[in-house]
């Protein structure tokens, strides 16, 4: 199993050349999914504009945020088109022509220090769009950030105007260890799947779901015990070892097994794990990726278009150029 490079999606250097197109110049990982209308919506990270020093994100431009045209996190559509010749992005949402726009605000409850919010997972239910988030309350040291609480927000509108609500929203724990900060959404028999990773990029996987009318209702999610399922958080099993972070997860039709992509910092490289049903057993990790060829690489969010082709693809994220590009995953040895 191995991934080869496609072409970059996102920053100037793209077919996109989302800077002139959307003052997108450097921007954080690409989580894609079906937006139950037939296009794809394409969430970014933060994001930063014409003034970005073209060295990394969130550790710090040489301009100031406002200088480098700093946003939380941006969205982009996809309405098609042939993956093997890259990924089109055709819009974006914006507030002005040639400038996206910060769609999931930032919390300005009092008593609550937020530096940004980033979302991790989308998925339509109908009309209906979710789409994860979390409240990173500092970046403190490389792949250790710390967050406030995770959350789902929702779109009416196919994610023009989005919705935070309170009660759909996992507070995390003093020891920065309650399981759900960053998430994956998957659909299967009625049920929406809610992979769960704690705060940084340490923990293991742990696995939730909600019958799909339910999404908002925390009461009704039930955790994976390993042999069922219980609305008792402290009982959830892991699924994936530690460590995983910036986790997606895809039943792959053609091969017919579940897919699961993520970052592993011991290994330094994007992994995949196969398995034959959501809950698993999920097989050790495949190497598909690696530092060595892609320096300071991380996230990888398969595409939702890819699940009924021969071949997966995913968007892939690089620290340096911080921009996104488009993988082709090999399944074959």
């Amino acid at each position: 199993m191995r991934a080869e490079f496609v072409a970059w999606v996102t920053g100037q250097q793209s077919r996109n050349r989302t800077g002139d197109r959307a003052g997108v110049y450097g921007t954080d990982l690409g989580i894609c999914w079906a937006d139950g209308v037939g296009g794809v919506l394409v969430a970014y990270g933060d994001t930063f504009g014409r003034g970005w020093s073209g060295e990394g994100g969130a550790a710090g431009p040489r301009a100031s945020h406002e200088e480098a045209d700093w946003r939380s996190n941006v969205i982009a559509r996809s309405d098609g088109g042939i993956l093997a010749a890259g990924m089109r992005l055709d819009s974006w949402l914006t507030d002005r022509p040639g400038h996206a726009r910060q769609v999931i605000p930032r919390d300005d409850r009092a008593g609550v220090r937020e530096f940004t919010v980033i979302p991790t997972a989308g998925i339509s239910v109908g009309r209906r769009n979710f789409l994860a988030y979390m409240s990173v309350r500092d970046w403190d040291t490389p792949g250790r950030w710390r967050t406030n609480y995770a959350g789902i927000a929702y779109s009416d509108d196919v994610g023009e105007t989005w919705h935070k609500p309170e009660a759909a929203q996992w507070s995390n724990l003093p020891d920065g260890s309650q399981g759900w900060q960053m998430c994956a959404f998957a659909r299967d028999g009625g049920f929406v799947y809610i992979f769960g990773t704690p705060n940084g990029r340490g923990g293991p996987v742990r696995l939730a779901r909600v019958p799909e009318n339910a999404v908002l209702d925390l009461n009704a999610h039930e955790q994976w015990t390993g042999a069922g399922w219980t609305r008792d958080q402290s009982r959830a099993a892991v699924v994936i070892p530690a460590p995983a972070s910036e986790l997606s997860v895809m039943f792959h039709w053609a091969s017919g097994q579940w897919l699961a992509a993520h970052y592993n910092e011991h290994l330094d490289a994007i992994v995949v794990h196969t398995a034959p049903r959501v809950t698993g057993p999920w097989s050790p990790p495949h190497v598909v990726a690696t530092a060595a060829a892609w320096p300071a690489l991380y996230g990888a969010f398969f595409h939702p278009a890819s699940a009924m082709a021969g071949t997966p693809y995913f968007l892939m994220s690089q620290w340096g150029p911080y921009n996104t590009m488009l993988m082709r995953l090999h399944l074959g040895t």
